[in-house]
């Protein structure tokens, strides 16, 4: 008995929810592949995701800059073995311009709902911006933009500033304060070393223990920099290097 073959229509619109890297790195893979019916949905008014949101003192990636960077994409030009959040926003953008999708991307556009329509074959959109129509619809939102606020008695009669590191506030002068931190995650790993020098006391409290390792982050010089920019295979052995490392002790 012959096997029976579904034949489904070619998807050819897709729409892309977030324009962090996965959003960015969705609508070059399409964009590669000959789809040139992609749209992406960013929040923000510029793309970048958590790397846009989060600006508070010292953020930076916990990945080191070579092994976070696309691998079709290297930046031979990383400042540091750990880029600053506004350096890997603006290799981002860099990108995206590069490939020929910054086009496609709608920022300050939030998509408020979707729904699957079945007799037509098609995702259908509200946007803050209006309805939008895709065969397709990925999602690649990332969840470090949206604060976790946690609930404990007295935070909503604290009179003093407070706010989560993923919703800083540069007005707020931490000169000379007494300043608290809740949890020891990421953000205040690098947030806490940062403001330490300029309040006038700092105190850090963790509900468990978390185990880390020395980063080890450093400048690059610029003579490392001419040298990945001119034999771009020890930039790949450096990230080969940084892959095999973290595959083994993780």
């Amino acid at each position: 008995m012959p096997l029976a073959v579904w034949e489904h229509p070619r998807v050819t619109s897709f729409a892309v929810v977030g324009g962090g890297f996965g959003g960015v790195a969705a609508a070059l893979m399409l964009h590669r592949a000959g789809y040139d019916d992609v749209t992406v949905f960013e929040r923000g008014e510029r793309i970048g995701g958590v790397w846009h949101h989060n600006t508070y003192p010292g953020a930076a990636c916990d990945v080191p800059s070579h092994l976070y960077e696309f691998s079709f994409a290297s930046n031979p030009r990383w400042s540091r073995r750990y880029a600053p959040q506004a350096e890997i926003q603006s290799y981002l953008e860099q990108v995206a311009r590069r490939h020929g999708v910054l086009g496609q991307i709608r920022t300050g556009t939030e998509v408020h709902r979707a729904r699957w329509e079945d007799h037509r074959s098609k995702w259908v959109l509200e946007t803050s911006a209006g309805g939008h129509e895709a065969e397709m619809l990925i999602a690649a939102c990332g969840q470090l933009s949206v604060p976790s606020l946690p609930s404990f008695p007295g935070l909503e009669s604290f009179a003093g500033p407070a706010f989560h590191t993923a919703a800083w506030r540069d007005e707020v002068d931490l000169s000379g304060m007494r300043v608290a931190v809740v949890g020891t995650g990421c953000s205040a790993i690098q947030v806490v070393p940062a403001i330490q020098p300029r309040v006038a006391s700092l105190g850090v409290y963790q509900r468990s223990p978390g185990w880390t390792i020395p980063r080890l982050d450093f400048a690059y010089r610029e003579r490392s920099k001419r040298l990945f920019e001119r034999f771009p295979v020890l930039q790949r052995l450096d990230r080969m290097s940084i892959l095999a490392f973290y595959e083994l002790v993780s």
